[in-house]
């Protein structure tokens, strides 16, 4: 982590109505149940504590991961500029990230 001390705000503008996400998964202790996950879009908080206490009283000791939720724009070929919805991590980690999975591929002979 790296810690810069600013003198003055070098911001060019902000979200006036954030809108934050919420994961909140379920991990079984059996390796062959698939983690399950939980997802929530809140809007109207009151600021970031508010997110954060909603995910802690829902989550019921389940892991969750906290998001911002904000808007880029994508250049598209067949209609120019489109919006596209863009999260960042505030809190948590995901915790299938360093899970081993495997897909099994069934077919039916004809």
């Amino acid at each position: 982590m790296e810690v810069i001390r600013t003198d003055e705000p070098d911001i060019a503008g902000g979200l006036l109505e954030p809108v934050y996400r919420v994961h909140i998964w379920s991990i079984s202790e059996d390796p062959s149940v698939a983690p399950n996950l939980s997802a929530w879009r809140i809007k109207g908080a009151a600021d970031v504590h508010e997110a954060i206490d909603w995910a802690n009283n829902e989550c019921g000791g389940r892991r969750y991961e906290l998001f911002l939720e904000w808007i880029d724009h994508a250049q598209s070929k067949d209609r120019g500029w489109v919006p596209l919805v863009c999260v960042s991590r505030l809190a948590g980690r995901n915790p299938t990230e360093n899970m081993n999975t495997v897909t099994l591929l069934f077919t039916k002979d004809d």
